[in-house]
C-alpha cells in the first residue's frame, strides 16, 4: 500500500488486494483474477510492478531488492494486458481505472512502459482521461558505471474510464463528427 493513504487526505479503499499481503486488512487475490461479479466496482487503484529481470540476489542496484520483478519487460506487458481485461471485466459503466506505472530501462533499452498500457487500455475499451506525473523525493542511485538512458526519477498516474468507444470514434466526437 505504501504511502498513497499515510496523509488521511484520500480515503482508503473498501477492498485492499495483494500477492503478498503484509499488512492488516490487506487480502490475498491476483490483479489478473479478482473476486467480482462482472460490471459490480465503480474505482480501481492498480500499483502494479514495473520491473523486469531476475535480479534478486544480484548486485544491480537497490530496485530489485525492494520490488518483485518479471523475467522479460514481454511478461510483464503481457500480466499488464489480462489485468486490464480483468479491470475492464469487473468495473461498471463509466467507471474510475487509475493505474500507477513508471518507465524502465531494461539491458540497455528504454521500455516506455506508461505508452504501452494507454495503448493497452485503449485497446481494452477504456478512454484515457487524464495523465498525472509524480517526481520522486529520493533518489535511488544506480550501481552501473556508464549511463546510456535518462535516470527515471518519476511515475506516472494515469485515469481511465470504462466506456466503449473507439480512437477514431473519440477524435470524431472531439471535432463534432459523426460516430460509426
Amino acid at each position: 500500500m505504501g504511502q498513497f493513504y499515510a496523509s488521511g487526505e484520500v480515503p482508503q479503499p473498501v477492498y485492499k488486494f495483494d500477492i503478498r499481503a503484509q499488512t492488516d486488512g490487506v487480502h490475498f487475490a491476483r490483479a489478473e483474477a479478482l473476486p467480482f461479479k462482472d460490471n459490480t466496482v465503480r474505482s480501481i487503484i492498480f500499483d502494479p510492478p514495473f520491473l523486469d529481470g531476475n535480479t534478486r540476489g544480484t548486485k544491480t542496484g537497490k530496485m530489485p531488492t525492494r520490488f518483485s520483478a518479471f523475467p522479460k519487460v514481454s511478461d510483464l506487458w503481457a500480466w499488464y494486458n489480462l489485468c486490464l481485461t480483468e479491470h475492464y471485466r469487473i468495473l461498471k459503466k463509466g467507471g474510475v481505472l487509475v493505474v500507477k506505472c513508471q518507465d524502465v530501462v531494461s539491458q540497455r533499452a528504454n521500455f516506455f512502459s506508461h505508452c504501452y498500457i494507454m495503448n493497452a487500455a485503449n485497446a481494452a475499451g477504456f478512454y484515457a482521461k487524464d495523465l498525472f506525473i509524480l517526481l520522486a523525493k529520493n533518489r535511488i542511485r544506480g550501481t552501473w558505471k556508464e549511463q546510456t538512458h535518462a535516470r527515471k526519477y518519476h511515475c506516472y498516474y494515469w485515469v481511465f474510464t470504462k466506456q466503449k468507444i473507439g480512437v477514431v470514434n473519440h477524435l470524431l466526437n472531439l471535432r463534432g463528427g459523426v460516430t460509426f
